[in-house]
């Protein structure tokens, strides 16, 4: 589906012990993204996970996948709240259709 959103995900083989080292890896994958890529193409978001979660078959859990990254790459500061009775309205709206 050309609607779909696309993501690039990737599973390094690293042991970290603290926030700060995944925060510095996270930085560190955007800044080598920003020094070979056109703007348009450098992610928006990097996350590192802990590990990739698997399903019974070892295969990647496509669908616990993403609900963890919902919850990752929705912030507070990612949200704009309606200012206007329209605006409400369409989020009532969007909600009800998307199931949130």
């Amino acid at each position: 589906n050309k609607s779909e959103k696309k993501h690039l995900l990737s599973n390094p083989s690293l042991e970290m012990d603290h926030d700060n080292e995944r925060r510095d890896l996270e930085t560190e994958l955007f800044q080598l993204c920003s020094s070979h890529l056109v703007n348009y193409m450098i992610p928006s978001k990097i996350v590192v996970l802990e590990k990739m979660p698997l399903d019974a078959n070892g295969k990647v859990d496509r669908k616990v996948l993403m609900e963890s990254f919902t919850d990752i790459l929705v912030q507070v500061d990612d949200i704009t709240l309606p200012e206007s009775p329209l605006e409400e309205k369409l989020v009532s709206i969007f909600s009800s259709v998307a199931g949130i």
